[in-house]
């Protein structure tokens, strides 16, 4: 994974376990949320903490586990904070002032908690957080609430510079004297506005197309991991993913795919690309079938057949011929 992991952070990790302990360090290091589990008996596991820069908090959460988090209704914003939030890794969803963000790994979002605010993560999640004297923020972009709530990758050009400086703030801030950390809070406030108000990212896909396309990669991604494992399945890619095996059939539904059929053709894929591999010329057709997690030997002669219109032997007969 690429950015910063866990072990970077905060090595090495000790995860507690409860939802109490987490409330009173997320209200302590982040923000004055109340969490849940989104349904009874489930665990959860987290790792928070937090250092000062000047009149700046910077937190790093590594939680686990399915979770809602909510600011539960609009109060004064005397005393209020802005986050500005990086996603080292997972990804969770946020709705805030009509607007729903889904922050995956390496995006931006500003969190006003001024404002009414739900989030809710499927996994794990890793965020690296700033947060920002509301009123501070507010005399520097007048239209702050209009920014909020919205992810913006940081993969290059000015959120990178800013997803950067989220980073040197937490590793440099106990080496910075009381004058470097004052100019701290200036740095932050022109590169939000550079990142958030003039890029206007208010022009940004739908929030369920780019949560669909998400869901997407990761599943892929569990399916490449655990291609040659035979229990692979909606079940072990649900709790891969963090998430119930309904759930996982409501998006497979959305995204238009048979979670079965998808496992079955990227292993096909395994094997056709093997069988014309000359590295792989002295392994049995069954070895090869077998190292991709077939678990009998008919059954993948019969689906290879179906899908490219020859047997797994004429297949590499034709492809030795070739060569």
């Amino acid at each position: 994974m690429n950015g910063l992991t866990t072990q970077e952070f905060a090595s090495p990790v000790r995860l507690r376990k409860g939802l109490q302990g987490y409330q009173s360090a997320i209200r302590s290091a982040f923000a004055p949320m109340d969490v849940a589990p989104p349904a009874p008996g489930k665990s959860y596991a987290w790792s928070v903490s937090g250092k000062k820069c000047g009149v700046l908090d910077l937190s790093h959460i590594y939680a686990v586990g399915p979770i809602r988090a909510v600011i539960p209704t609009e109060q004064s914003s005397v005393g209020k904070k802005v986050i500005l939030g990086f996603v080292a890794e997972g990804m969770f969803e946020c709705e805030q002032a009509g607007r729903h963000a889904v922050c995956g790994p390496q995006s931006l979002v500003l969190l006003d908690t001024a404002q009414p605010l739900t989030a809710e993560q499927h996994g794990p999640v890793e965020l690296l957080s700033v947060v920002l004297p509301r009123n501070f923020l507010v005399s520097r972009i007048s239209d702050l609430e209009r920014v909020c709530a919205i992810s913006v990758s940081s993969k290059s050009g000015a959120p990178a510079v800013l997803r950067d400086l989220i980073k040197s703030s937490w590793y440099e801030s106990l080496a910075m004297g009381r004058e470097q950390a004052l100019v701290m809070p200036q740095l932050f406030a022109s590169l939000i506005y550079c990142v958030f108000v003039e890029a206007d990212h208010l022009q940004v896909a739908s929030a369920n197309s780019a949560k669909l396309s998400l869901f997407r990669n990761l599943i892929q991604h569990v399916i490449d991991d655990e291609l040659r494992n035979v229990e692979l399945g909606p079940r072990l890619i649900a709790e891969r993913l963090s998430i119930s095996k309904s759930y996982l059939f409501v998006i497979a539904r959305k995204l238009n795919i048979s979670i079965q059929q998808r496992i079955i053709d990227c292993r096909l894929d395994y094997c056709r690309a093997s069988l014309r591999d000359p590295a792989c010329v002295n392994q049995t057709i069954t070895d090869i079938a077998f190292a991709s997690g077939f678990k009998d030997a008919a059954h993948f002669s019969r689906r290879f057949s179906q899908r490219f219109k020859m047997s797994p032997k004429e297949f590499r007969d034709r492809a030795n011929a070739l060569a």
